[in-house]
């Protein structure tokens, strides 16, 4: 058997079925951003490099699917007087998150290989 039949093993147990594209997008953007990153910088982020327009509840939503499947955790900042005193929720990758943007990489990286053999 080649390395292709290979299976991968990883530390978490990632439900892959329920992490989508758009996810895995949001997911990169914050890891991206170490810790800085919030809903506003995440879609600014992600329509520079993707060259759409995105809406900001769909990166919310996003966000807070991400935080439930324990992928992100969030924190919040101190009240800034240019948001009008309100305050800003930053994201960070998880353990979880990093294994599961690994998992992905390595399965793209596999079908693509696989693709290729094929060919």
């Amino acid at each position: 058997m080649g390395e292709i039949d290979t299976p991968i093993h990883f530390p978490y147990n990632v439900d892959m079925d329920r992490l989508g594209s758009f996810e895995e997008l949001v997911l990169i953007v914050v890891g991206r951003q170490a810790g800085e990153g919030y809903a506003v910088t995440v879609r600014a982020a992600l329509e520079r490099d993707i060259a759409d327009t995105i809406s900001l509840g769909a990166v919310y939503a996003t966000l807070d699917r991400l935080e439930e499947k324990a992928l992100v955790r969030s924190s919040v900042g101190g009240a800034t007087p240019d948001r009008g005193g309100r305050s800003k929720r930053f994201f960070q990758l998880t353990a979880k998150g990093v294994a599961a943007l690994s998992q992905m990489e390595q399965i793209r990286a596999r079908l693509v290989a696989g693709s290729m053999l094929r060919a």
